[in-house]
C-alpha cells in the first residue's frame, strides 16, 4: 500500500469520537520502511462538510476521477490511526492529488508540534520532494 492510496477502510467501532465503521481512508506509511508492520497508518476521510471547520487540521479533498470519490470530502488528519492491514482492502478506490497531500503533511506537521504557526508561509515543497521520490539510503527530499 503506498502513501496516497485512498482505500476502504473498516475502522472499528468506539466509545467516542473517533470514526468508525467503513468509510474512505488514506494510507499514510511508508510501506518501504514499515511494511512487516501488521498495522498501517491510516487517516480516515468524511463526506461531512462541516467538519472543515469544526477541527483543527482537517483539509478537504474534492471528488475526482484520480482519487475516486463521488463526494466532496474532507481528511480528519486529526484523527490519524494504525488500523490492522486486514481492514484495509487492498485494491484502493484512487490516489490522492499531491496537492492535497502536501495540505495533509502540513496540517500533520502542526498537529504534531514539528511546524509552528509562524513559519505556516514557507514555500511548500515541490512534486519531487514527497516520500514517492526518496531514496531510501540517504532520506534525500524528506518532507517530514
Amino acid at each position: 500500500m503506498p502513501i496516497g492510496d485512498i482505500c476502504w477502510i473498516y475502522y472499528p467501532n468506539s466509545d467516542g469520537h473517533e470514526q468508525a465503521g467503513g468509510r474512505p481512508g488514506l494510507v499514510i506509511q511508508d510501506d518501504s520502511f514499515a511494511s512487516d508492520s501488521p498495522l498501517v497508518l491510516t487517516i480516515p476521510i468524511t463526506s461531512a462538510a462541516a467538519t472543515l471547520s469544526r477541527y483543527p487540521a482537517v483539509v478537504a479533498v474534492p471528488a475526482t476521477r484520480e482519487n475516486g470519490l463521488t463526494k466532496d470530502s474532507c481528511a480528519l488528519v486529526f484523527q490519524l490511526r494504525a488500523v490492522d492491514r486486514r481492514r484495509v482492502r487492498e485494491q484502493p478506490i484512487g490516489v490522492i492529488e499531491l496537492n492535497v497531500l502536501d495540505q495533509i503533511y502540513q496540517a500533520l506537521g502542526h498537529l504534531i508540534g514539528r511546524i509552528s504557526l509562524t513559519v505556516a508561509d514557507q514555500p511548500r515543497p515541490t512534486q519531487r520532494e514527497f516520500p514517492r521520490d526518496i531514496d531510501p539510503d540517504t532520506d534525500e527530499g524528506s518532507t517530514i
